[in-house]
Parts: C-alpha cells; sequence; structure tokens
C-alpha cells in the first residue's frame, strides 16, 4: 500500500488575511507535487489551516499547546479529514462559534493524549465533534474535565456522534453544564454501548444530569469509579435505560 501524500511544516505555513496559502518552499529535487493528504505539524502555535488543504484526511499536531479562541471553526465541514492527532491539553473555544471539527463527517478517529480539559463557552455554537457522525475511536487518556458551555442553540462535546460504540476517560473528574440548560455532553451519541468514566485511584465527584440525553438505546452499560463506589446524584444523566454499574476508585 502506498503513503499518503503528506507535507511535513516544521514551523508553519504562510497564508495572507484570508487564511489563504501564499507561500511554501518546495526543494528543487522536488520534481511532483500532489495536494497532501497528510500534515504533520510541528509547531506550537496553529492559527489557520489553509484552504488549500481542504482534502486534508489527516492532520497531526504533536507540539501543539493548545486549541483556543484563536481556532474556532477550524476544522470546520472539512469533510475528507479522517483522522486527527493534536498534543494540546487544553481546548477553549469562545464566541459566536462552533468546535474545531464541526461538521467532519468522515473523521473516524480522534487522540489527545495530553489533553486535560475541555471548556468550550460559546454563545451560538456546536460542540467539539458537533454531527461527526463517522466518529469511532476517542482516545483521551488525561482528560479531567469537560465543561460543556450549555448557552441556548448550543451543543455538548460528542453531540451526535452516532457512530461512537465505545468510551473510556479513565481520570475524568467532572462533566458540567456550566451555564444555560444545555444539550449534554453525549447527546444524541445512540450507537453507545460501553462507557468507562474514572479508574482506580482516580475518582469521578459530578456527572450533570443531561450527560447522556437522548442516550435512550438498551445495552448501554455506564461504569464509574467514585470514591468507596457510592452512587453520584442525576443517575442515570438520561440514559434511561442503561445499566449503571458503580466501582471502588
Amino acid at each position: 500500500m502506498s503513503e499518503l501524500p503528506s507535507i511535513l511544516v516544521t514551523d508553519g505555513w504562510e497564508t495572507d488575511q484570508n487564511n489563504k496559502l501564499v507561500e511554501i518552499v518546495i526543494p528543487s529535487s522536488v520534481k511532483t507535487l500532489q495536494a497532501p493528504n497528510k500534515v504533520v505539524f510541528m509547531g506550537a502555535a496553529l492559527n489557520a489551516i489553509p484552504s488549500t488543504v481542504a482534502a486534508l484526511q489527516s492532520f497531526e499536531a504533536p507540539n501543539l499547546a493548545s486549541l483556543s479562541s484563536t481556532q474556532n471553526n477550524l476544522f470546520k465541514n472539512y469533510t475528507a479529514l479522517q483522522s486527527v492527532s493534536l498534543g494540546a491539553t487544553a481546548i477553549v473555544y469562545t464566541g459566536d462559534y462552533t468546535g474545531p471539527f464541526y461538521g467532519c463527517t468522515s473523521l473516524t478517529s480522534a487522540s489527545f493524549p495530553n489533553l486535560v480539559t475541555i471548556s468550550p463557552t460559546a454563545t451560538g455554537g456546536g460542540g467539539l465533534f458537533y454531527n461527526c457522525t463517522a466518529l469511532e475511536t476517542v482516545s483521551m487518556p488525561k482528560l479531567t474535565t469537560i465543561s460543556d458551555s450549555g448557552g441556548d442553540g448550543e451543543n455538548g462535546v460528542f453531540y451526535h456522534c452516532v457512530s461512537l460504540t465505545t468510551i473510556e476517560l479513565p481520570l475524568i473528574q467532572n462533566i458540567y453544564i456550566i451555564r444555560g440548560s444545555g444539550t449534554g455532553t453525549f447527546n444524541g451519541c445512540t450507537s453507545l454501548s460501553s462507557v468507562t468514566l474514572g479508574s482506580t485511584g482516580h475518582p469521578v465527584n459530578s456527572i450533570h444530569t443531561k450527560t447522556f440525553k437522548n442516550c435512550t438505546q438498551s445495552g448501554l452499560t455506564i461504569t464509574i469509579y467514585t470514591t468507596n463506589g457510592t452512587s453520584l446524584s442525576g443517575s442515570p444523566w438520561g440514559a434511561t435505560n442503561a445499566t449503571i454499574v458503580y466501582e471502588t476508585a
């Protein structure tokens, strides 16, 4: 199998005021150039993805420090994007925007090995993976806090990720909606069958009552590690047909 056409970006690319790619240096030894399907970005800060790579299938940014308000809509509607791996420790997006991966309908795999907090505070947009209907695999082994904004018209981090079947968040402590009514972190994840929150030595403290809104499917098991295995308030948090299992952290 041939590798995807790729490009390695060590510091960044030069764009104009509309984030259009204006310059990239190609060595003279390169005789044929394809639009890249894969980009590996080695910088620590990223403000925009040039529209010239809208056919992007794979994006990696291992040294990226965070995704913040400057990256609102960053990958919005990149419908060819299949996998993403980011080294960011925090995701915070604000204002009247959608999440960075809004509408990435081909995205199947997302890896955030260093991510600790997701804190959207948008006032009129969708969640981080809003409508990523093909998303199957999510790895966030260090995530401790999800703070969905919960304002009118907003949606949770994994809203309508209908292909997501399992998720493990071994260090998660709290899942909040910090204002407004909100719609829930896993709202509409109708294929979920196994959810594990917390782990030995890492108890879950709180789960918002709407976290699993519309997850009414049968066969869903939610395993939660708590201090002394005690139950948490709000159960089953919208997952009306789920089996809730408490384990001692």
